[in-house]
C-alpha cells in the first residue's frame, strides 16, 4: 500500500513535468526565442559552424536539465520525504526562477546553497547535488545560519551504491547515491520504478524533440565519446554481460568468469580506446551506432562492418603480438603458396611448411614475421590459430572451447548474415551484433595471459583524469600534490588564469594545467605571469602527478583534513 503511494507519487509528477515541457517547447516560440537570440546562436552565423538545429538543441538540452531538477526529481523528492514525515526547507520555488541553470550553479551559497534542507527529530540535513567547497569559515558561516547538523552529497551516476563519509569537526558529509538515498530515507523497494519511470519520460522527450544534431566528428566530440566508452569499459563485468544468438551454447565456468573479470577490473578493456586499428574500428562504430541507434530507415551495414573489422584486428593483433613476446613454434593455415617480388617466385621455406596434423589435405605455414604473406589471416584461419595455441590462455579448456565456438557461431552469424545481398535494416539485430561483439572482446582481453596492453598503442588518460578530478572553485582550495612517486607532496594553489582545452590528434587534452608552489593556503594567483618562475608547476600529457589531495579544512592548531582526489594507475 506504501509502496503504491510512492508510486502514484512519482507518476504525478513525472506526468506533469512532461506536460509542462512539451508545451514550452513545442506549443510555444521556443525555437523563434533561440533563433532571435545572438547569444544563443554562432558568433560567425555566415561560416555555417554548425545548423540552426544544432544550437536549437543546445538550448533545449539546457532547458531539459535544469527543468529535470526544477519540475520532477526535485517535487518527486520533496513529497515522497513528506509522505514519510520528514520536513523540507524547500528552495523549488526560488529555483525556477533561475532558468537552465545547472547543479553547479545553482547551488552558489547566495542562491540555493541546498537542494533542500530535510528535518525530523531535531536533525536539519542539507542535501546538495555537487561538493560543498570553499575555506573553513565560508563553510562553517553557511552551516551555522540554515543550522545544518550533517550535508548530504547526492549523486546521481550509474555506480548504484556511492555511500563515503568525510568527517570534519566542521561538519558531518556524507556522499550518496540516488539508490542509496531512496532506500535509507524512502522505501529499498523504490529505486528500480523511480528509474525506469523517468527515464521513460525522458526518452519520450528525446523522441519528440526530434532535431536532426548528429555532429561533426571532431576531436573534442572523439575525447567525448572515448571518455563515455572508457567510463563503460571501467566498470564492465562479462556476468552482467551476455552472448545473445538463436543456438545454445554451455555456460561459462565460475572460475573462468573469476579470472576474466579479474582482468577487467585491471583495466585492461581500455584496449579498445587505444590507436590501434581494432580500437580505431570499434571506436568508429560505437560513435556511428550511437548517432544512428534511434533513426529509423538506415542500412546498418556499416556500423556492423566495423564491429566485425573490430574482431578480425584485435584476432590479427593477437597474432604479431604472440610472434613478438614468444619465441615457440606456432602454425597457422597457409593463405598462399608463394607471392612475386621483382617477377620473383617467392615460397616459404620447405621445412616451414606441413600438412595440417588435424586437417590431411590442407596445409600449414610457420608462424614468423617473413611468412605473414603467406599466412591466412581471414577470421576463421585467425579463431583456429588462437584456439590452437593452448599457452596464452588462462582460462581452462572448458572456456577456450566456448570461446571457439561463440567466435565461430558470430563470424557465421555476421559476416556470412549480413555482407551479401541484404540490407540490414533492423536495428534490434544492430543492438543483438553490438552485444555480442562488447560480449566476445571482454571474454578475449580478459580470458589472456600475461596480457599487456601497452603493447597496443594504448592510450594514456592520466592526463584527462587529473584535469576532470580537479575540484570546481578550485582557485580557493589549497592543494597538496606530489609529483612523482618518490617525492614528497608539496602545498600549491591552482593559477585562475587557465588555457582553454585543446586535443591533439587522438583526441585527448594537450592543454597546460598552471599551479603555483606557496607557503601560505590563502595566496591567490589570478595571472600567470605573476607567479615567481621557481614556483610555477605546469602539468600536462607529458608531466601528469602521482598524487594530489585538497586540503577539506585546517584548524588553528595545525590539524588538516586531506581529501585525496587523484592517484595515478
Amino acid at each position: 500500500m506504501i509502496l503504491d503511494k510512492h508510486k502514484a507519487i512519482i507518476n504525478k509528477h513525472t506526468n506533469d513535468f512532461k506536460e509542462l515541457f512539451k508545451r514550452k517547447v513545442f506549443e510555444g516560440n521556443f525555437k523563434r526565442f533561440v533563433n532571435n537570440r545572438p547569444g544563443l546562436r554562432s558568433d560567425f552565423p555566415i561560416l555555417n559552424i554548425a545548423s540552426d538545429n544544432f544550437y536549437i538543441y543546445q538550448k533545449y538540452e539546457k532547458t531539459l536539465q535544469s527543468d529535470i531538477r526544477n519540475y520532477l526529481i526535485n517535487p518527486i523528492l520533496e513529497e515522497l520525504l513528506n509522505e514519510r514525515g520528514y520536513e523540507i526547507k524547500s528552495w523549488l520555488e526560488d529555483m525556477r526562477n533561475c532558468v537552465d541553470f545547472r547543479n553547479s550553479d545553482i547551488e552558489e551559497y547566495n542562491l540555493c546553497p541546498f537542494q533542500f534542507i530535510i528535518e525530523k527529530e531535531n536533525s536539519r540535513v542539507g542535501v546538495r547535488y555537487t561538493e560543498l567547497y570553499d575555506y573553513d569559515d565560508v563553510v562553517r558561516e553557511l552551516i551555522k545560519k540554515y543550522q545544518i547538523d550533517k550535508v548530504v552529497i547526492l549523486h546521481f551516476s550509474k555506480d548504484m551504491n556511492i555511500v563515503s563519509n568525510s568527517y570534519s569537526k566542521i561538519i558531518d558529509i556524507s556522499h550518496y547515491s540516488i539508490k542509496n538515498f531512496l532506500d535509507e530515507f524512502i522505501n529499498e523497494n523504490i529505486y528500480q520504478y523511480f528509474l525506469t519511470t523517468l527515464t521513460k519520460a525522458i526518452d519520450d522527450m528525446q523522441e519528440l524533440i526530434g532535431f536532426d544534431v548528429i555532429p561533426r566528428l571532431s576531436m573534442s566530440n572523439l575525447a567525448k565519446v572515448r571518455l563515455d566508452l572508457r567510463e563503460n569499459l571501467q566498470n564492465v563485468n562479462l556476468k552482467a554481460l551476455s552472448y545473445n544468438s538463436q543456438k545454445k551454447f554451455n555456460n561459462l565456468e565460475e572460475c573462468d568468469l573469476d579470472i576474466i573479470n579479474s582482468n577487467l577490473e585491471k583495466g585492461k578493456a581500455e584496449v579498445l580506446l587505444g590507436k590501434s586499428d581494432f580500437a580505431k574500428s570499434y571506436l568508429t562504430s560505437e560513435y556511428l551506432y550511437k548517432v544512428l541507434v534511434d533513426n529509423s530507415n538506415f542500412d546498418y551495414t556499416s556500423v556492423v562492418a566495423g564491429y566485425l573489422k573490430t574482431i578480425e584486428q584485435f584476432l590479427y593483433w593477437l597474432l604479431e603480438y604472440q610472434m613478438d613476446i614468444d619465441g615457440s613454434e606456432k602454425w597457422i593455415n597457409r593463405g598462399k603458396k608463394f607471392v612475386y617480388k621483382n617477377k620473383n617466385k617467392i615460397s616459404p621455406k620447405e621445412e616451414e611448411v606441413r600438412e595440417n596434423p588435424k586437417n590431411k589435405g590442407h596445409y600449414q605455414v610457420l608462424v614468423t614475421r617473413e611468412n605473414l604473406k603467406f599466412m591466412d589471416v581471414s577470421l576463421g584461419s585467425l579463431i583456429w590459430y588462437i584456439y590452437d595455441n593452448k599457452d596464452c590462455w588462462k582460462i581452462s579448456s572448458h572456456g577456450q572451447d566456448l570461446l571457439k565456438e561463440l567466435l565461430d557461431d558470430y563470424k557465421n552469424s555476421v559476416r556470412n548474415g549480413y555482407f551479401h545481398k541484404h540490407n540490414l535494416e533492423d536495428i534490434e539485430e544492430v543492438k543483438r551484433i553490438r552485444n555480442n561483439t562488447i560480449y566476445l572482446l571482454c571474454f578475449l582481453i580478459g580470458s589472456l595471459k600475461d596480457f599487456d596492453i601497452t603493447k597496443f598503442d594504448f592510450l594514456d588518460f592520466s592526463f584527462n583524469d587529473f584535469y576532470h578530478k580537479i575540484p570546481k572553485r578550485s582557485i580557493k582550495i589549497p592543494f597538496y600534490i606530489q609529483e612523482t612517486k618518490k617525492s614528497q607532496p608539496k602545498l600549491m594553489k591552482f593559477v585562475y588564469e587557465q588555457e582553454a582545452e585543446s586535443y591533439n590528434v587522438d583526441g585527448l587534452l594537450e592543454n597546460n594545467l598552471y599551479f603555483a608552489e606557496v607557503d601560505d593556503p590563502k595566496k591567490e594567483y589570478k595571472y600567470v605571469d605573476q607567479v615567481p618562475k621557481d614556483d610555477l608547476v605546469i602539468f600536462n600529457t607529458n608531466n601528469v602527478p602521482y598524487r594530489a589531495e585538497y586540503v577539506g579544512r585546517s584548524t588553528d592548531d595545525g590539524f588538516i583534513n586531506k581529501v585525496e582526489f587523484y592517484r595515478k594507475d
